[in-house]
């Protein structure tokens, strides 16, 4: 009995001087293991690291930023738009906020053939479902917030947000009324699937040959001659429109010979984290053409928005029952 006991008084220490020697490194790693097998349980998917910083919440033992092993080889794996973070506590306990980017991704399938049937093919879409979530199914979870903001209409929510970038060009007004029109009409489609209550959206017409090889490899020395007719005071708005015309159109050539693949491959180059910090560091001054902030009416008053006309923050409440209240701003 008594070397019973001495045999398990070693393993028991051999046991422990064994996990007291792991190296802090060691220990992230089977940390990290963790966190990678819960994810691909819950999702159903596999996942890796996609990096070490993942900030710190309260208790953590780790936080690590993810993103799912199919990204590896596609734009996505160097897109910080789709990247969250997952953690491991010091009593074990697992989690993550990954859910967001299925909501994202989620947005962009939903929203793509109403955008693409309403502005044409060349669309980048960069919607964000702010705030907390049940599902990361994406008509599920606005379902589930259309009902939550009906029973509770007095309330602060997280908006849908992001940004649409619609890609083409504006030569005279008549242009400028269909995108009028195309916008006003798919506020009134977001009116009808019920997910217009809480709306903050940033809709962008971008010249389409931004999307040429020739602009991208020359956009700084592009950019700088844009610059320097939007800087100039001399031009009203008819010179400038002509010059920046007279300058973009060096690349109508090989637009004009660019196939729908090679747009689409083109579109889908671009960072939609860069974009949602500055659009005009990633296609240059001068490309944006229009502009269009929606804010949703009850998104405004929620914020307080609508009480002050001399606040910064003021906003006026629209309906947009009316097209005319679409107000597009000029891309100068």
């Amino acid at each position: 009995m008594r070397r019973l006991r001495n045999v398990f008084i070693i393993f028991l220490g051999l046991f422990l001087m064994t996990g007291c020697l792991k190296s802090e490194a060691e220990k992230n790693r089977d940390r990290v293991n963790k966190i990678l097998n819960h994810l691909e349980k819950k999702y159903g998917e596999k996942f890796y690291m996609s990096s070490p910083f993942g900030g710190r919440g309260q208790n953590d033992a780790l936080r690590i930023m993810v993103k799912p092993e199919r990204y590896r080889g596609t734009t996505k794996e160097y897109d910080d738009f789709y990247e969250d973070y997952a953690f491991i506590k010091t009593d074990g306990k697992i989690g993550d906020a990954f859910g967001t980017i299925y909501l994202k991704e989620g947005a962009e399938e939903y929203f793509k053939p109403k955008l693409k049937e309403l502005f044409g093919e060349n669309v980048l879409i960069a919607i964000v479902p702010e705030g907390r979530y049940v599902f990361v199914n994406f008509k599920k979870e606005m379902e589930r917030r259309s009902n939550v903001y009906n029973s509770n209409p007095i309330g602060n929510y997280s908006p849908l947000s992001g940004g649409i970038y619609i890609f083409g060009r504006v030569k005279s007004e008549a242009d400028r009324e269909y995108y009028r029109k195309q916008i006003y009409e798919f506020i009134q489609y977001l009116k009808a699937e019920n997910m217009f209550d809480y709306t903050l959206l940033k809709i962008r017409v971008i010249d389409e040959r931004v999307l040429t090889k020739g602009y991208r490899n020359n956009d700084n020395k592009i950019n700088t001659n844009l610059i320097e007719l939007i800087n100039d005071k001399s031009l009203d708005r008819k010179e400038y429109s002509e010059k920046r015309v007279n300058l973009m159109s060096q690349f109508d050539i090989e637009y004009n010979k660019m196939t729908d693949k090679e747009k689409e491959e083109a579109i889908n180059k671009y960072s939609k984290a860069a974009l949602g910090e500055s659009y005009i560091k990633v296609f240059g001054k001068g490309t944006p053409l229009l502009s269009f902030f929606t804010y949703s009416p009850k998104y405004i008053i929620s914020r307080g928005w609508d009480r002050d006309k001399n606040s910064d923050d003021y906003e006026k409440v629209k309906y947009y029952d009316k097209i005319e209240e679409v107000d597009l701003s000029e891309g100068w």
